[in-house]
């Protein structure tokens, strides 16, 4: 950046080409000072000579942007006569300030007036934006340029002594930063949330089954001896309320093998013939004769007997 001065302090005319005047059609063309009376002249910095143009507005929302590399800046300006408020907002990377000019009582301007000053930046690219909030057409905000500085042991010059935070990038960081914790721990929790929800549905579904009653028609069977050596069923439908069917059934199974095997009676086998025996009951009648298929297992008892 071209500039004006020793040091490590470099003034910056109006007319320079590193300075930015947004709406340009607001501003008007650079006025040399020096064409004004010396007597109405009056000097408010020690190193005048150096901003000798200025450019004014009277239009609300004019801007002016100044780029500059250094750890300080001051804006300078002329201070036109008048008890009209001028009202002006200045923005530095993102950090924003509002400052008012003052009513200027003498019958003449005041050149190299102090508009904005602040120091103690970092060591680094700036972006300064000028912005009109408020002039009114009686009495103009003049700007004539700025000084900036470049280096931290150099003279510096009369500012409000501002310690300027650190860089909008840097905040950004951090804030990702932060931002990324909260997220983790929010996605954290969500998982827990949804682990717990489902062990407890588990839960509840495993008691609802062992809870529900499971009714069941079955035939209960009775089982009775027949002459003809077979089996006959009689049943009824009972309702059998039970938790656990497959085992019921189970027992009743047993239950029913362990009835036919107590209940029903030995049936005969086929006898031999050698083991049938016609027996007599003394009345000589054929039809007196009996034929006994378990003589075998009487026969001391019906030898006796007779």
């Amino acid at each position: 950046m071209s500039g004006v001065g020793t040091s490590g302090t470099l003034s910056v005319p109006c007319n320079s080409s590193d300075i930015i005047f947004w709406t340009n059609d607001s501003w008007s063309p650079p006025t040399v000072l020096s064409t004004i009376s010396n007597n109405d002249i009056q000097f408010t910095w020690e190193e005048d000579g150096n901003l000798d143009s200025s450019r004014n507005t009277t239009v609300n929302g004019s801007s002016i942007v100044i780029p500059f590399e250094g750890v300080g800046v001051t804006v300078l300006g002329v201070n036109h006569p008048g008890q009209d408020a001028i009202a002006v907002s200045y923005q530095l990377d993102g950090a924003l300030f509002y400052e008012s000019v003052p009513p200027n009582e003498d019958s003449f301007p005041t050149v190299n007036y102090q508009y904005f000053s602040i120091s103690r930046l970092e060591r680094d690219r700036h972006i300064l934006i000028i912005k009109i909030m408020e002039v009114q057409s009686t009495r103009a905000y003049d700007f004539q340029g700025f000084v900036y500085v470049n280096d931290t042991f150099s003279g510096s010059f009369d500012d409000t002594d501002i310690s300027f935070p650190q860089k909008t990038h840097t905040g950004i960081i951090v804030g990702t930063t932060v931002g990324g914790v909260l997220g983790i721990l929010l996605l954290l929790f969500g998982i827990f949330f949804v682990r717990r929800m489902r062990s407890k549905l588990q839960v509840s579904h495993h008691e609802s089954y062992n809870d529900n009653i499971i009714i069941s028609d079955i035939k209960q069977t009775t089982i009775n001896p027949h002459s003809d050596n077979s089996l006959r069923a009689s049943g009824e439908d009972i309702t059998l309320a039970t938790r656990r069917p497959i085992v019921e059934l189970s027992t009743q199974a047993l239950r029913k093998k362990k009835v036919e095997k107590d209940s029903l009676p030995s049936l005969p086998r086929n006898a031999a013939p050698s083991e049938v025996i016609t027996i007599y009951d003394g009345t000589g009648s054929p039809d007196g004769t009996i034929y006994d298929p378990f003589y075998s297992h009487r026969k001391s008892t019906t030898s006796s007997n007779l």
